[in-house]
Order: structure tokens, then C-alpha cells, then sequence
């Protein structure tokens, strides 16, 4: 916040201030417009801005992630090629395989080659909606 008829050099301290906040996850930035009305009220402006969209996209994040690693069964979350982004802890357990292992594997590599033609429908199913569930498949294990 601004105090009144800030200096130019108060005024850059400030923004200065704001990006060290949103650098630590602190979002509530808070700035007064000068009676300048200049580049610098843009830039704080557009910092706010900014942070106001973090704040929303980490809240929704970390929602997502409670819910991923609330899942009982097992969670494959694929990239559109079909490779393994992540997995969740019930899959790393039950399979034996850490997420880092899993890095740059399609997921065709862990499904047992008595498998492979039904891939194609779940693949399918994945391009159609976005998403599969109660899917039963024989996966390799590590």
C-alpha cells in the first residue's frame, strides 16, 4: 500500500516487495494507484493480477491433489501420447514402482501382453471423454 505522494524510489520498493511475496506463495498483494496513473501502477497492477491468478490455480491444485491422493484404487494420469505423468500411492504400492520410475513410460508398458488388443478401447474411451474409471486390467508389477 501506498503511503501518500510516494517517490518514485517507494514506489519501485513496493513492486520490489510484491514479487518477493508472490515468490514465497504469499498472494495477498495489496497497492494503492498513484495520482501518477504511469507504468509503474501498471506494473503493480499487473503483479496483483498475477497473483490473484495463482492464488485461484494453487487453491485448485491443491484441491485436485487431495482428492488425487484420497483415491483408494489406482490413478494413472496419462499425457495425450499415452505416457505416465503420475501415478498415485495405492499404484506405486500395489505395483512396486516409484513415480520417478514410471517417467517417460507408456502406459502400454505396464499392461500385460494378454491385454494389448483391449487397450485400444480404453485408449479410445480416453480420447472420447477425457477420462476412464473401473477399468480392470492385468498390470506388470515391477
Amino acid at each position: 500500500m501506498y503511503i501518500d505522494n510516494p517517490s518514485k524510489e517507494e514506489r519501485l520498493n513496493h513492486i520490489n516487495q510484491m514479487l518477493i511475496k508472490l515468490a514465497s506463495h504469499d498472494f495477498d498483494l495489496d497497492f494503492d494507484i498513484s495520482e501518477d496513473r504511469d507504468l509503474l501502477d501498471a506494473v503493480a497492477l499487473g503483479i496483483k493480477l498475477l497473483g490473484d491468478e495463482l492464488e485461484t490455480s494453487t487453491i485448485s491444485q491443491d484441491y485436485l491433489n487431495s482428492i488425487y491422493r484420497g483415491v483408494a484404487d489406482m490413478l494413472f494420469i496419462l499425457t495425450p501420447d499415452h505416457k505416465i505423468a503420475s501415478i498415485n500411492n495405492p499404484a506405486n504400492s500395489i505395483l512396486g514402482y516409484s513415480e520417478g520410475e514410471l517417467q517417460d513410460k507408456t502406459f502400454k508398458d505396464l499392461v500385460h501382453d494378454i491385454e494389448i488388443s483391449y487397450l485400444d478401447n480404453v485408449y479410445h474411451e480416453l480420447y472420447q471423454n477425457g477420462f476412464c474409471y473401473d477399468i480392470e486390467l492385468f498390470l506388470q508389477k515391477k
